[in-house]
């Protein structure tokens, strides 16, 4: 099959661009100390576990987390919803699963964005309204962190990273715990892990994951606590009432 001179220059720019939507970039931080969002503390598993999310440039407001609401259109007929990055919550689930090994528990958590803007270079595949990241914890019987697993809410950029509480046979075949898995341009910890005897007067430690600029992709994860972080502190509320949001 041949191509003509405009389908070659049509294809080298559209690889030139998806290239450019994978492509890995430096983690910068830019707010000191950085602004973190961190679950507000009400006792519970879920928020025991809660990631702590630190978005690059979080004075963007494209890159702060919101809440997904309703209203209608300036002609007061058509419904439109959106994301209120004035109030962040973290939507969440708990869920239980056996397996051979034992129960297991996967604690769900979700946010939202107003929206990944447009851009050509670097070319943001996933630009539009609304879109949102999830994290799961998954917990062993004792109640253990043995996965992180992240996924934008458009199913693209899964990433599993295991924790030094996932058994070595639980890993898969080959995997290289000393060197970061390249995850779509980025790079990402092999596996994280916990401090073996925490500080007395915090062992609040959690999975931190940074969170690129624009795009919200992940492009880093590690275990540290809030102290060093400027915190926005995020209510959780059940998933479910995602179900259901009230125009007003």
């Amino acid at each position: 099959m041949k191509f003509t001179l405009f389908e070659k220059i049509f294809f080298i720019a559209v690889a030139a661009l998806l290239l450019s939507a994978c492509a890995s970039m430096p983690h910068v931080a830019t707010e000191h100390p950085a602004v973190a969002y961190v679950a507000q503390d009400d006792g519970s598993l879920l928020v025991r576990h809660a990631p702590i999310i630190v978005p690059q440039n979080q004075y963007k407001t494209y890159n702060q987390i919101g809440r997904p609401s309703a209203r209608y259109d300036a002609h007061g007929k058509k419904e439109k919803i959106y994301i209120d990055p004035a109030a962040p919550v973290f939507y969440t689930q708990q869920q239980t699963f056996q397996t051979s090994k034992g129960q297991y528990t996967n604690l769900i958590y979700r946010v939202h964005f107003t929206e990944v803007p447009f851009q050509f270079f670097p070319f943001n595949i996933t630009a539009g309204k609304n879109g949102g990241l999830l994290i799961v914890i998954t917990l062993d019987s004792a109640k253990q962190p043995v996965l992180v697993t992240t996924v934008h809410t458009c199913g693209c950029y899964v990433a599993i990273i295991p924790t030094q509480f996932l058994s070595a046979q639980d890993y898969p075949e080959a995997w290289d715990t000393a060197q970061p898995q390249g995850i779509y341009g980025e790079h990402l910890p092999s596996r994280l892990h916990y401090p073996d005897k925490p500080d007395s007067t915090n062992t609040n430690y959690r999975p931190v994951i940074f969170l690129r600029d624009g795009t919200h992709r992940v492009m880093d994860v590690k275990i540290s606590t809030a102290d060093a972080y400027n915190p926005v502190i995020t209510p959780i509320e059940s998933a479910e009432t995602l179900n259901n949001l009230p125009l007003g």
